[in-house]
């Protein structure tokens, strides 16, 4: 039986198609393509002003939702009253999160003033963050996961829900 170079290569291309080998976008549950996703968010390196000292604060809550959409940000946001909450939210895409995300904010206790940050768009949800203070506010920094993914179908986007007394 003789084969050419096409008949053998054709099942190798098709199988690296299939499986996303060396894609440089992701499928988004709609078919349409995006931009790789990050597996890790900026620090506080940014023009924002570097971290300071140490800030008491209790992290409220680290929503997570796939293909939700918003801007990773190192700088925490408050989110004290409705309308500050609301003007956070409206980054998201998922009207379901962004509900997920006021009832989290909601339910906090009284453990001091509320603050928020999208954290992290990528394969991963951080297991944890890191708040301090810099020049220009609090600067929020996640956690390093232990063992990130290396493709997702669809970015996940988490947010940051902290306390800070």
């Amino acid at each position: 039986m003789r084969r050419t170079l096409g008949t053998i290569l054709a099942p190798v291309l098709l199988c690296s198609v299939l499986a996303g080998c060396g894609g440089d976008a992701d499928v988004l549950s709609d078919g349409a393509a995006s931009d790789p996703a990050p597996t890790e968010t900026p620090t506080s390196t940014q023009t924002d002003g570097d971290a300071e000292e140490p800030v008491d604060y209790v992290v409220v809550g680290l929503p997570s939702e796939t293909a939700a959409g918003g801007s990773v940000s190192p700088m925490l946001t408050p989110v004290r009253t409705p309308d500050e909450l609301d003007t956070f939210v409206s980054q998201f895409r998922l009207d379901s999160f962004a509900d997920e995300v006021r009832d989290d904010a909601t339910s906090a206790t009284d453990e001091g003033d509320l603050w928020a940050a999208v954290v992290s768009i990528g394969c991963d949800v951080p297991p944890g963050v890191i708040v301090e203070e810099g020049e220009a506010g609090y600067l929020v920094t996640p956690e390093k996961v232990a063992a990130p993914l290396q493709e997702c179908l669809a970015p996940v986007t988490t947010v940051a829900l902290v306390a800070i007394s």
